[in-house]
């Protein structure tokens, strides 16, 4: 790793540790809907009450699935500040700006590239 690599990084590690945080929160989600649906699948039920259960179910599935890619978007840009790539646009190799990804930290290209 070059000396400007390791600047990069050391530039980025509270977003990295903000990344990390919220991967944990994402986890600790996943944690939690899983322990309910245990609670669920063991509680005796009325009749309309399963069209309830079904609903809740269809969307924590949406819910999970969005979470899966949420975390697969902040493993990857946490290994893009390991590697010194955290800043490059993953289309034209152009830098993206710091403003971008502080506002939106798993962002791969840059305000242009993301535009066409």
């Amino acid at each position: 790793m070059t000396l400007e690599v390791d600047d990069r990084i050391v530039r980025w590690v509270g977003q990295r540790k903000s990344l990390d945080n919220r991967r944990a929160t994402l986890l600790a989600s996943a944690g939690r809907a899983s322990e309910d649906d245990g609670r669920i699948e063991g509680a005796t039920l009325g009749e309309t009450e399963h069209l309830s259960v079904y609903e809740q179910r269809d969307l924590q599935s949406v819910l999970d699935s969005m979470q899966r890619r949420e975390l697969a978007m902040i493993d990857a840009a946490m290994r893009r500040i390991d590697d010194g790539t955290y800043e490059t646009c993953a289309r034209c190799a152009g830098a993206i700006p710091t403003e971008r990804l502080e506002a939106m930290p798993v962002a791969t290209t840059c305000i242009h590239c993301a535009g066409s």
